[in-house]
């Protein structure tokens, strides 16, 4: 039912299941999907998630000597002694080539996926089955192996299947001294960084988002230097013509990289991928920044910014100052927390922190390459939108925020809610019924929309949805009737020469 939930969360149409292959069950789904457009579906959308939930899935694995005792996944290194469990989730979206505005990297040949068939143990991989998979995905991908620049192999660090992996990689896709490039084969396993998501987790994913990164910004990333320091001796790397990847290094030469994951009941998969070209990148690339509104903050966000952020940090808290503002930024967090502990309206503060990280994640995506093309912004979040696309200086915006909190935070309290609307439902005849003073805020959606208004107004239309039987979210961290009459009073605030209009 995984699938089948989140195709009714979303309004996903055509096909929807489930797949269990173990630990290969993300890269078993994304080639899948890949299936399922060739078949005609325009896109699709695959992915997997792993909590450790329970304690007795640890302790199970612990008996059958899996896990690591050191917590770490080695992977291809001497002291590998099992895998560290690990919790994420990812998901990637695929659609046909035809019909993509934007590729991140292109899926060659749709994947191999097989299994090792009978074996001394159905944990125990098979080196031939192994080969048998690389040497089809590279038929499949129609590549010759000397044009692969790098494999994510699964490589959770244990004994045996690193070793089988190791060699059949080496065997089909490495590097002899006369090859053209004349160096080895970097493999590596995002595994050794982060650990290994598992049978029903996005272990497949992982590998998928670390190759397609490392080809975007030309950039290999080596595997964790406290889980690898001497590589094994019982594989002959040399002769195999690969390494394991201990230090960053720029992609390589050849515009191919593959992601394999094996199940440990032995079903396995090897997926290529393929760069785009330099001058698709840039005619593709139309990101869109949105900026949000109140509602959005989370506790410590501004103190879990990168590090490099800090100078721009430093700037804007040097112009809230000069305006009067009492607090540096990263001590701001701090003082919301305490009013929010007694109850206390934060709108001064939260309005001025969420457009602070706003404004630093914009400077951090755009440093990463990520630049966008059209800026959108809700509310307060119009502020940052204005400053990314350069429409006014980070002085302005400052200034701007820090008068639009200001004077917000000195209106009469109010409520907000989400209310949701069933067919034949309007939210502005409801609220005349029940509560007129009530304003309609923002239509979130043709069934979804937010209400403002004093809390006398709030409780009766909550009061009178609960006796219907409807459903709706009370915005109990907004202490402020925005977006409504209650706020007219500060419709128009000048900040210099600059006027910003509160609508």
């Amino acid at each position: 039912m995984l699938g089948n939930r989140a195709c009714f969360e979303f309004n996903f149409r055509g096909p929807s299941f489930t797949c269990d292959t173990a630990c290969s069950s993300a890269l078993y789904a994304t080639i899948l999907c890949c299936q399922q457009i060739e078949d005609g579906c325009w896109g699709g959308v695959a992915g997997g998630a792993n909590a450790c939930l329970l304690p007795m899935t640890t302790i199970g694995f612990c008996k059958a000597g899996m896990l690591s005792r050191s917590g770490r996944c080695k992977s291809f290194d001497a002291s590998a002694d099992g895998y560290a469990r690990a919790e994420g989730a990812g998901c990637v979206f695929l659609e046909s080539v035809d019909g993509a505005n934007f590729h991140w990297a292109f899926v060659r040949g749709r994947g191999v996926m097989l299994n090792d068939g009978k074996t001394s143990g159905v944990a125990v991989p098979s080196l031939q089955g192994q080969i048998g998979m690389f040497r089809d995905a590279l038929k499949r991908a129609e590549i010759d192996a000397s044009k692969v620049g790098y494999v994510e192999a699964h490589a959770p660090g244990t004994w045996a299947g690193d070793q089988v992996e190791s060699i059949a990689l080496g065997k089909t896709m490495g590097r002899s001294k006369e090859s053209e490039y004349n160096v080895p084969l970097p493999i590596g396993s995002v595994k050794s960084n982060m650990g290994h998501l598992e049978g029903a987790g996005a272990s497949g994913i992982a590998g998928i988002i670390k190759l397609v990164l490392m080809m975007r910004h030309e950039r290999l990333v080596p595997l964790c230097p406290s889980a690898f320091q001497e590589r094994r001796e019982d594989v002959p790397w040399d002769s195999l013509g690969i390494f394991p990847l201990a230090k960053d290094m720029r992609w390589p030469q050849g515009p191919v990289g593959f992601v394999s994951s094996f199940g440990f009941g032995g079903a396995g998969a090897v997926c290529g991928f393929e760069r785009p070209q330099k001058a698709e990148e840039n005619l593709q690339s139309q990101f869109c920044f949105v900026f949000s509104g109140m509602g959005t903050q989370e506790p410590k966000m501004l103190q879990k910014l990168p590090g490099g952020l800090r100078p721009l940090l430093d700037s804007m808290s040097d112009h809230l100052k000069k305006l009067g503002f009492s607090y540096d930024l990263l001590e701001l967090e701090d003082e919301i927390d305490k009013r929010k502990k007694s109850d206390q309206d934060d709108t001064d503060l939260s309005q001025v922190a969420i457009f602070a990280h706003q404004v630093c994640l914009a400077h951090w995506l755009i440093e990463m390459g990520v630049k966008p093309r059209i800026c959108i912004g809700h509310s307060l979040g119009e502020v940052a939108a204005f400053y990314v696309a350069e429409r006014i200086s980070l002085e302005t915006a400052v200034a701007i925020i820090y008068h639009r909190a200001r004077r917000l935070s000195s209106v009469k309290p109010g409520r907000m809610m989400a209310m949701m609307l069933d067919d034949g439902d309007n939210a502005q005849q409801i609220i005349q019924r029940v509560a007129p003073d009530l304003a309609v805020a923002a239509y979130n959606s043709a069934k979804d929309c937010v209400v403002a208004g004093t809390e006398e107004s709030i409780q009766a239309l909550k009061s009178w949805m609960s006796k219907k039987g409807k459903r709706f979210v009370e915005l109990h961290g907004v202490k402020k009737a925005f977006h409504s009459q209650h706020v007219q009073e500060v419709h128009r605030l000048r900040c210099g020469s600059n006027i910003y209009q509160n609508h």
